[in-house]
């Protein structure tokens, strides 16, 4: 596993207070960076992170 890996393992991102930063920040753009093994594996990070912002 290299270094980059190690300090960002690109899973999805959860915590309390996350929809209000991302408001915060207000971005142009909000890019989901996923590394997954499949489509399925895919889905279910993706669903995941998701449901982080609407909290």
């Amino acid at each position: 596993m290299t270094h980059v890996y190690k300090i960002d393992s690109h899973l999805p991102f959860e915590a309390d207070g996350l929809r209000e930063l991302i408001e915060r920040i207000d971005p142009f753009y909000l890019t989901h960076e996923l590394i997954t093994n499949d489509r399925a594996e895919h889905s279910l990070h993706l669903d995941k992170q998701l449901q982080a912002l609407e909290k």
